[in-house]
């Protein structure tokens, strides 16, 4: 080959004609296969690499929503513990109890409303826990559009007390019964032993229980006000001492409920948180203050380190008492001082102290009955002691109930009276 320029050795593809052209080198190892490094080198580049979208799917969102109404304020709800709804489940959509709470500004009641995604009929249920529903349920309830907060089913809470003589008290043994339309929907089980709070059994319109749907402890009793914006009618509520057998039940009739229950005006009883609160007689600060300062009874709870129900030993110090003077003001457990159980009711003074101080620790209600239903604020009075008669504790004034809480005078009870009704006015 005649000698050539540099530049005429050279192909139109860049290569050198006269250059020998070797295979690349095979690099083996026994862990790998070859590497071809002219095939495999990636040139370095400071270019980032061109960013992949992700195409989005949209979550679908709910164009309807459902409101339930409470009639009562926040902090009544809150103290009440009545707030589980859900709706049940369809065929195209699961059960909903997702809900959030507002205060309606027109009439101070509690709004839950919860998301829909499917304009059809459901069924509303009241719960007390999850998985445990009351006998209060509403069937083919509508959803609204979004936004509208439109309530058609109402409710409201009241507490049930019972009348002796001229005055009210919280009944601390016996049973209520609640029926709509002569039918039974809850039967509630006091505790007895001057615990104010009940519990839920599993007893139903067909059947009476002795087992319970709730374990848990109620303070209040969660009644239908509207159903599809209709007033729920025809309600009753029966206070009885005895727990009602499975005849009984099956020979309750709307006329016998009318004589013997206590017929609920439900309208009423929404109207009542209305009402003013009355003025009440004034009590010397002094006076107050001492009765303040000695306290008449004491309800056995548990230990603070809660390992147990308090004992006779740990209640007496509290009260400048030694255990055998405890024991000896309260002879209802001379036969059997072991006994002593949490929710036990026991007097940390003697008689003789109570009637020097009964008249500073008594004051008269403003309103007296008769009367059906009336606001707390306007019942609630100071006794010289806790039980105004046997199993009846008095209406003290109370943190757990605002003064606009509606309060239903359920029945008149023939308990023997425990103490005479004397008070300073």
């Amino acid at each position: 080959m005649t000698k050539q320029s540099y530049s005429e050795g050279i192909n139109e593809w860049g290569w050198d004609r006269d250059r020998e052209i070797t295979k690349p080198k095979h690099f083996v190892n026994a862990a790998f296969t070859p590497l071809h490094l002219r095939e495999t080198y990636v040139p370095e580049t400071n270019q980032p690499l061109p960013k992949v979208k992700v195409k989005e799917t949209a979550e679908p969102e709910a164009q309807f929503e459902y409101t339930v109404e409470i009639a009562c304020t926040e902090e009544e709800l809150q103290l009440s513990g009545i707030q589980m709804f859900a709706l049940g489940k369809t065929q195209n959509e699961n059960s909903v109890a997702s809900w959030k709470q507002k205060l309606h500004h027109e009439t101070g009641h509690v709004l839950f409303t919860c998301s829909v995604m499917e304009n059809e009929p459901k069924t509303l249920h009241h719960s007390f826990i999850i998985g445990v529903n009351s006998a209060l349920r509403v069937q083919d309830v509508m959803p609204s559009e979004k936004g509208t907060s439109v309530a058609k089913e109402s409710f409201i809470p009241i507490k049930p007390a019972v009348q002796v003589g001229q005055l009210l008290g919280w009944p601390a043994e016996g049973f209520f019964y609640h029926f709509i339309d002569g039918e039974l929907i809850h039967e509630y089980r006091l505790l007895g032993k001057g615990c104010l709070a009940f519990q839920v059994t599993a007893s139903t319109a067909a059947k009476i229980s002795d087992q319970l749907l709730f374990p848990h402890w109620q303070t209040v009793i969660l009644l239908p006000w509207k159903r599809k914006e209709q007033i729920v009618a025809r309600q009753h509520i029966l206070y009885s001492q005895e727990k009602m057998s499975n005849q009984q039940l099956g020979e309750i009739t709307l006329s016998w409920l009318d004589e013997h229950g206590c017929a609920l005006d439900i309208e009423k009883i929404v109207a009542s948180r209305s009402l003013p609160i009355m003025p009440r007689e004034k009590e010397d600060e002094s006076e107050a203050d001492d009765a303040a300062s000695e306290p008449s009874y004491h309800v056995v709870a548990m230990k603070d380190d809660n390992s147990a129900s308090e004992w006779w030993s740990d209640i007496a110090p509290k009260y400048n008492l030694t255990a055998k003077g405890l024991l000896d003001l309260n002879p209802s457990f001379d036969d059997d001082p072991m006994a002593l159980k949490l929710g036990d009711v026991l007097s940390v003074v003697s008689n003789k102290n109570q009637q020097s101080t009964m008249k500073t620790k008594s004051t008269l209600p403003p309103l007296k009955p008769p009367y059906t239903v009336a606001p707390f604020g306007n019942l609630h009075y100071q006794y010289w002691q806790r039980m105004l008669a046997s199993q009846v504790v008095a209406l003290h004034s109370s943190s757990q109930l605002t003064p606009t809480f509606p309060v239903v005078n359920v029945a008149q009870t023939k308990h023997c009276q425990s103490a005479p009704f004397t008070f300073s006015g």
